[in-house]
């Protein structure tokens, strides 16, 4: 049976002993070498015999039967066959000896192995009592490099054979077999894997233990761990000091080969730091006063005070020292940094679980991390981004220099901090909402699109910035959880408080106050156009900060590994300027609609008018030069709303605003007033008097924020020219309508209506009392039957506009422009 195996750990200060005896090993398996060799043998002459045989021996042989019985054959079977039986029953003995064979080979190479690790062991002993000797004299010097090159040869060798050893065994173990057979192979070799790598080990520690106490030793006579300021180059103090660190850079050199080193300082920085992370130990762990959970920031502040007092002594002697041995790569002062936050995260992975159980701790020792790691990876990281941004760090500085990777390695731990980030974002939110949400922050600054801050957005983008720089350092597989979970979520909160705004602002009744108009409705049309101001500004911001080289970063690391079948054009925060786009056209829309809403409840009066055919009979009677009473009520109530309006949200959003509430008010004038039934006729007084009105509409609600004049004002002034004609105009235009279509386009241009349709321009004429009085002469000269309603002018469409529904062709004429 296979002894057990023992395996000492790698910290051993001597080569591990060999995993088992291989003299008695060798020598049994050669005794089962032997007997398997033996059967082999055996079975081999058996064989032997059976071919030596001759030919007879392979002949059939025949056994007559009975004579009262038909002829049979009995067929004895060939001797081959005895001979295949024997070859298969020796087949497992050849595998059983290619097996031990093997294993032979495998001894050899442990018995060498082992040889070789009994002279890596002399060597690093002679290092030792070269240490031991002192550190002053040349033929020390000679002395310990020689050990040193010593130790570096037998690891070598030792090297050689482990590699020739794993190359035979592969990660198979012991050769034929399956089973249990070949498991216990396998866990033979791994075993033997195991103990040569930690003799590898153990002989590389010893001497990396020598070289750091020599190392240590030579520095505190300079005075470390206390800061150094200058020390004479010729000092025997400073040739043991530089003699001994370019030793550990020797060994450093060999740790580096057999890929043994640790995810440290190279190895004399880290001699070093031994003494500087000691008297860190004593003052920020245990019970000491300065060891208090709620204080992370002592010990990280600690931190850059020691490695500035330490900066002059690094970045000046010791860096040239890593220079002229071979390891400029090497930064002396960001290796003693990387052993000092080395130090810091081993502390703070043990303050963890106190922590974690203490959310708003973590949240102010993840704050005090992120505000370390900044100042540190500042100055180590080179590789910016073009446009200043600035702060997209390089994962390997992350890796080596962020003491938040406490953090950001366990994702319990990451989970629990965003939850307190998203809890503390959204805590002050909602103070910011508490504080008059929809003032302007500032009147006299906007962005480029001319939308002005209110206290809450320029708030929520300052709390959103902020939030961006906790989280710019952290790798970006993380950032990418922090802009989902607290970022989105805080937006979608804002934008939840501007529907419940808007919600409150549609749900709140205000009637009319004497007909001029509701100051309380002009303050809540105020309110929600600043509600949607604040969406818009918001939007823009998290547009354009989407531009920037961190977010696109973020956006391109998205669609490569999370959600390539995006559109790459959209960006990071496309869902969010959606979401915002939507709620903002929701209140354009609702605004658009009370204030028309507000227009129709005050402008009753005008609708039911009825002196329209006023002055019929005058032929000189006083073109009108002032708006309808009943008409001035309403657009006094509404000119408040407008102004609101216009002073409260931007330019492009307030035109969009009044151009679609100029669009309703002109349709309300033309169903109400011009088209609303067949009995309201028209005097060209009264079409005068309309006419006034709609410019006095237009001129003091919409003339002053709209460029051009909107199609339905076009409408309406056209009606207006129709109905204003005497009987020479209206008899012109009659004739023009009963003509070729090109003479009634000629017709209607000569009279400057561009924007009616034929059938429009007959249905307006037909208000007209002139039109009537036309068409009953007509009737007359025909000898109609003088009903003196429907003539010629109608018979060919008035089954177009019957009833009183008049207001259909009205919206279709208007698609039709």
């Amino acid at each position: 049976m296979e002894p057990a195996l023992s395996i000492p750990s790698s910290s051993s200060s001597s080569p591990p002993s060999s995993p088992f005896d291989v003299a008695a090993a060798a020598a049994e398996i050669l005794a089962a070498v032997r007997a398997v060799d033996a059967r082999i043998a055996s079975a081999a002459s058996a064989a032997s015999a059976l071919v030596d045989g001759g030919s007879d021996a392979f002949t059939t042989t025949t056994t007559p039967a009975s004579t009262t019985t038909a002829t049979t054959a009995t067929t004895t079977p060939p001797p081959y066959t005895a001979l295949a039986s024997a070859l298969a029953a020796a087949a497992p003995l050849v595998r059983e000896h290619a097996r031990l064979s093997l294993a032979r080979a495998y001894l050899a190479l442990v018995r060498d192995f082992s040889r070789r690790a009994a002279a890596a062991a002399d060597a690093v002993a002679i290092l030792e009592s070269t240490a031991e000797a002192g550190t002053g004299a040349g033929t020390t010097k000679t002395t310990t490099t020689a050990a040193i090159a010593a130790v570096a040869s037998a690891c070598e060798a030792l090297d050689e054979t482990r590699a020739e050893a794993r190359s035979g065994w592969g990660g198979g173990g012991g050769g034929g077999g399956g089973g249990k057979g070949a498991t216990q192979a396998t866990t033979t070799t791994t075993r033997m894997e195991r103990w040569m790598d930690e003799t590898v080990e153990a002989v590389v520690a010893r001497a990396v233990a020598v070289v750091s106490r020599r190392l240590a030793d030579a520095v505190a006579a300079l005075g470390w761990p206390n800061p150094i300021v200058a020390i004479e180059s010729s000092s025997a103090k400073h040739d043991a000091a530089r003699a001994a660190f370019a030793d550990a850079l020797a060994v450093q050199n060999i740790v580096d080969k057999f890929e043994l080193a640790p995810a440290g300082p190279v190895l004399p920085i880290q001699a070093l730091l031994d003494a500087v992370v000691a008297r860190m130990r004593f003052h920020f762990t245990g019970d000491r006063p300065t060891n208090k959970l709620e204080r992370p920031e002592w010990l990280l502040q600690h931190i850059l005070k020691t490695a500035k007092d330490h900066a002059e002594f690094l970045d000046g002697e010791v860096q040239d020292w890593l220079n002229q041995d071979g390891f400029a790569r090497c930064s002396a002062s960001q290796e003693f940094m990387h052993g000092l936050v080395l130090f810091a995260r081993s502390k703070f992975r043990n303050d963890l679980p106190a922590l974690l159980a203490r959310p708003h701790l973590l949240s102010h020792a993840v704050g005090e991390f992120i505000r370390f790691d900044k100042r540190v990876l500042s100055f180590a990281t080179t590789d910016r981004d073009a446009d200043g941004d600035g702060d997209v760090w390089v994962e390997e500085e992350f890796e080596r220099l962020a003491v938040v990777k406490v953090v950001t390695e366990s994702n319990d731990v990451f989970k629990a901090w965003l939850g307190t980030e998203k809890l503390a974002a959204r805590e002050k939110l909602a103070l910011i909402m508490k504080k008059d949400p929809w003032s302007w922050a500032d009147v006299s600054l906007s962005n480029p699109e001319g939308v002005l801050a209110t206290t809450s957005s320029e708030a929520l983008m300052d709390l959103i910035g902020s939030v961006t720089d906790r989280y710019r350092i952290l790798p970006i597989s993380h950032r990418i959880l922090v802009l989902k979970r607290v970022q989105c979520a805080i937006l979608d909160d804002y934008l939840d408080e501007i529907r419940r705004a808007v919600n409150a602002y549609e749900s709140t009744f205000t009637p009319l106050e004497g007909g001029t108009g509701s100051p309380r409705l002009a303050e809540r049309v105020t309110t929600v156009c600043r509600a949607a101001c604040s969406l818009l500004f918001v939007r823009d911001a998290v547009a354009e900060m989407g531009e920037t080289v961190f977010f696109l970063q973020m956006w391109d690391h998205l669609q490569r590994h999370l959600n390539p079948g995006s559109d790459p054009s959209e960006g990071i925060f496309a869902d969010a300027v959606r979401s915002y786009d939507l709620v903002a056209a929701r209140i354009q829309a609702v605004l658009v609609e009370d204030c028309t809403k507000e227009f129709v409840e005050a402008a009753w009066k005008y609708g039911n008018k009825n002196d329209w055919d006023a002055s019929a009979t005058a032929a000189d009677a006083p073109h009108p030069t002032t708006p309808s009473p009943e008409l001035a009520e309403a657009v006094d109530a509404l000119s408040g709303l407008v102004h609101a309006v216009r002073r409260n949200l931007p330019a492009a959003a307030s035109v969009r605003v009044l151009r679609e509430l100029a669009a309703a008010v002109a349709d309300h004038l033309w169903r109400q007033v011009v088209v609303v039934a067949r009995r309201r006729r028209f005097s060209p007084a009264g079409g005068r008097q309309l006419a006034v009105d709609v410019d006095f509409v237009w001129r003091r609600l919409f003339e002053a924020a709209l460029r051009s004049v909107p199609v339905g004002f076009r409408r309406l002034r056209e009606a207006c020219t129709i109905l204003k004609l005497d009987e020479d105009g209206m008899s012109t235009l009659l004739s023009g309508l009963l003509g070729s279509t090109e003479g009634v386009r000629q017709t209607l241009l000569a009279i400057d209506v561009q924007r009616l349709s034929p059938a429009e321009v007959e249905d307006v004429a037909r208000r007209s009392l002139v039109c009537e009085r036309l068409l009953r002469a007509f009737d007359d000269d025909d000898g109609d039957d003088g009903d003196g309603d429907d003539g010629d002018f109608e018979s060919g469409r008035g089954g177009e506009y019957g009833g009183d529904d008049d207001g259909e062709h009205a919206g279709a004429g208007e698609d039709a422009v």
